[in-house]
């Protein structure tokens, strides 16, 4: 039991050095960051490959060192004409996906997400955030962050794998304190 203890405590060690030579906030996942992206791009078959995703309400980004959870806010049902209709606004559909890859680069530091291994899913998705914050390079001058979403999978129209891509900028970063 001793040696479980010391083992599980030398791993913690090593996990928080790394985290903090990464320039992440030492907690287990690091400290959550939110985010409001403001849509750049989205190619025109995003629609057929993932429908849930309307990116156009996109609300809210939050990540750390663990996972990607991207928010977005369905619109109010249509109520029939001459109805009486309970108007109650939907829940956010939210998508985690699993950080597989942190980089500090020269710039930025840019978390890679995707769709976790363990989860059967018909879509494979992938998350880029850049996080410039930090940076003293020229870029954080045109915005502290970029987000970039890739989805892949089957499309009913075409009847074959594809690929879409949707861009967003990050105005700023709200970083949570422990």
């Amino acid at each position: 039991m001793k040696s479980l203890l010391i083992s599980l405590l030398i791993i913690t060690t090593i996990q928080t050095q790394a985290q903090d030579n990464l320039g992440i906030m030492a907690s287990p996942g690091g400290a959550p960051i939110f985010a409001n992206p403001q849509m750049n791009y989205v190619t025109r078959n995003m629609s057929l490959i993932n429908s849930a995703m309307n990116f156009k309400s996109l609300t809210q980004v939050t990540f750390n060192s663990k996972e990607v959870t991207l928010s977005v806010q369905p619109a109010m049902p249509q109520c029939p004409f001459n109805a009486y209709c309970i108007e109650v606004m939907p829940a956010p559909i939210e998508t985690r996906l699993e950080v597989t890859k942190i980089e500090n680069t020269a710039c930025a530091i840019v978390y890679t997400a995707q769709t976790p291994s363990n989860v059967r899913s018909e879509i494979y998705e992938q998350v880029v955030i850049e996080d410039y914050s930090y940076s003293i390079c020229e870029v954080v001058y045109l915005a502290p962050g970029q987000l970039t979403y890739k989805a892949t999978g089957f499309s009913s129209v075409t009847k074959r794998t594809e690929t879409a891509t949707a861009t967003f900028t990050i105005p700023s970063f709200i970083r949570a304190v422990n």
